[in-house]
């Protein structure tokens, strides 16, 4: 028997005003291996650009390698996970409201978003105030065509 699937996705390019999916024959066959009668949601999301490998080596092993030294120095222990942590919690936070079946809430919470979601221009923004934070915790990160040697 073959196997069913539960998940398609297909980029696809909206012209005068109409869906053309790339691939679509292969769409077409994905589909048609899911179960008959399946209930599926459609959702259709502008592509946004994402950050290079450069950015994301920057941010790791300059942004938060920094931090952790800093923080190192001063017997706080955080890990580099933890940082990524504070900082999304800190920069991109996400508030969740824990409700009662009644609607009630009980609880609110601050947690991080999350950096993935983040286009070129918004990840930039984010390490930049790192960066200023850092600063007023007398820890300086390099920019990122700044040389570490400098």
């Amino acid at each position: 028997m073959a196997r069913l699937i539960d998940d398609v996705t297909a980029s696809a390019q909206v012209r005068n005003g109409k869906l053309y999916i790339r691939n679509r024959r292969d769409f077409d066959q994905l589909v048609a291996q899911m179960r008959d009668g399946q209930e599926v949601e459609v959702s259709v999301t502008r592509r946004r650009s994402t950050r290079s490998h450069e950015a994301n080596a920057y941010y790791w092993g300059v942004v938060i390698a920094h931090l952790e030294r800093h923080f190192s120095a001063h017997d706080l222990g955080y890990t580099a996970d933890d940082i990524h942590e504070l900082c999304k919690a800190k920069f991109i936070p996400k508030r969740v409201a824990v409700c009662k079946g009644n609607g009630e809430v009980v609880g609110d919470f601050v947690l991080g978003g999350s950096t993935r979601k983040l286009n070129t221009s918004e990840f930039y923004d984010y390490i930049e105030q790192i960066r200023q934070w850092a600063a007023e915790l007398d820890c300086y990160i390099p920019d990122p065509n700044e040389s570490e040697a400098a």
